[in-house]
C-alpha cells in the first residue's frame, strides 16, 4: 500500500514539475519582463505605459491576462513589498482590460 501512494506522490510531482519546466510564449516572457523592470526602477508606471508594452509585444487580452499571472509571482520574487503590488497589479489588469480580444482587430483600430 505504501508502494502506491508513493508512486502517486511521485507521479503528481513529476507532473507539477514537467507543467512547470514547460516553455511559455517567448512574447509573454519579455512583456513579463519589461513591465517588471519599469516597476523595479520606479514606483510610479502608469497604466498606459504598460499597455505600450504588451502592445508593443503584439499582445491580445487572453495573452495580457497571462502576463499579469507572470508579473504577480515575479514581484513576489524579486521582493516587491506588498504595497507595491497592491499598487501596481490593478494597473497591470486595468491595462490588459483595455488590450483587444485578437491582435488581429489591434490592427483594425
Amino acid at each position: 500500500m505504501t508502494y502506491i501512494i508513493g508512486i502517486l506522490v511521485a507521479a503528481v510531482f513529476g507532473y507539477l514539475i514537467l507543467t512547470n519546466l514547460q516553455s511559455t510564449d517567448p512574447k509573454d516572457e519579455a512583456a513579463a519582463r519589461e513591465i517588471l523592470e519599469l516597476h523595479r526602477h520606479r514606483t510610479d508606471v502608469s497604466e498606459d505605459e504598460i499597455l505600450a508594452v504588451l502592445q508593443k509585444h503584439g499582445r491580445n487580452r487572453a495573452q495580457g491576462e497571462q502576463v499579469a499571472r507572470m508579473l504577480l509571482v515575479r514581484f513576489r520574487k524579486v521582493g516587491k513589498f506588498e504595497n507595491d503590488r497592491i499598487h501596481a497589479m490593478p494597473q497591470v489588469r486595468r491595462a490588459v482590460a483595455k488590450l483587444p480580444v485578437t491582435v488581429a482587430n489591434s490592427a483594425a483600430q
